[in-house]
């Protein structure tokens, strides 16, 4: 190699590495304003998701922003398509097409994270990992990158599992053993809590948002909790992010210390972070969607709750 092109690659390198160690935190804006259709829009920018965990969880988590809008936003503008929703197979993702989810476009922009989604839609205030293994939906580890996704939707919630492509295609027709979500049941919080490697929560509980309604200029207050002991350990993140009008995302990451975390207000016994994120002046109908995860390197379930926008 010559010598002034390895000159060259030890500037780049020395370079990258000072400014992601001059980040303590990152606030990565797309226009929220956009009022064009949800379907044709592209969600975030995965080159600057890059300093929010990898390239994996950037295709996963934007593409999943934009389903959860569409999902949510199909739910405020018509209530009489629960039913629909709550019969969806979950291994069937066609279904949603019939009710103008554009599905194949999800499963298409997941493949290049290698994984496929299972979706199951719940009725408020059930478990969900009870309600995944009552439809057969095996818990098992999920891929690093790829945690399960919850929305807590106008009518429904809507749970997300991965799977990897490669399990995907050695089963064709078939959903396949959904990777295991290292997740516990509520009905077992207590048990969970106390394990010797604690597991992150995944319920509609251990996240809330506030305001419920958007106003101008308004600053939402994210609080997410997570298992006991979670405040001692170092290095954690907690993303927040802020889905407009056609899937237009605003994504803050805020390292945390020791001194960020307090009990929890939703769930008792365990710790919880509040984070305020300012909203954008405009939005458009009917909602936004709010939702966060943890990372210390590896995310944690993604939990997300909706926003009305009158």
């Amino acid at each position: 190699m010559p010598a002034c092109l390895r000159s060259t690659l030890t500037i780049l390198v020395i370079g990258t590495l000072a400014l992601v160690g001059c980040v303590s935190r990152v606030t990565i804006k797309d226009d929220p304003i956009r009022q064009t259709d949800p379907q044709s829009v592209e969600v975030g920018r995965p080159d600057a998701a890059l300093l929010l965990g990898g390239a994996t969880l950037a295709l996963v988590v934007t593409p999943t922003l934009k389903l959860f809008w569409n999902l949510a936003s199909l739910q405020a503008r018509d209530p009489s398509a629960t039913s629909s929703l709550l019969s969806t197979d979950p291994r069937d993702l066609k279904a949603l097409e019939r009710l103008g989810i554009d599905s194949h476009a999800y499963q298409e922009q997941l493949v290049k994270a290698g994984v496929h989604p299972v979706i199951l839609f719940l009725p408020h205030g059930s478990d969900p990992v009870e309600a995944a293994r009552q439809r057969g939906l095996e818990i098992t580890p999920w891929p690093l990158s790829a945690p399960p996704a919850l929305l807590s939707g106008p009518k429904v919630d809507t749970l997300i599992l991965f799977q990897s492509s490669t399990t995907a295609n050695a089963r064709p027709g078939k959903a396949g053993p959904v990777t295991r979500a290292r997740i516990a049941s509520l009905a077992g919080l207590t048990g969970f809590s106390q394990a010797e490697n604690p597991i992150d929560p995944l319920g509609r509980q251990f996240y809330q948002i506030r305001p419920r309604d958007w106003k101008r200029s308004v600053t939402f207050e994210h609080t997410r909790c997570r298992y006991a002991g979670a405040e001692r350990k170092a290095g954690t993140v907690l993303i927040t992010t802020l889905t407009y009008s056609g899937g237009a995302t605003v994504t803050m990451s805020t390292p945390l210390s020791a001194r960020d975390w307090k009990p929890c207000p939703m769930v008792r016994g365990v710790p919880g972070v509040t984070i305020m994120q300012p909203g954008g002046n405009k939005a458009g109908r009917p909602v936004i969607i709010a939702g966060s995860y943890f990372e210390d390197p590896y995310p944690s379930p993604f939990i997300a709750d909706w926003v009305q926008v009158k």
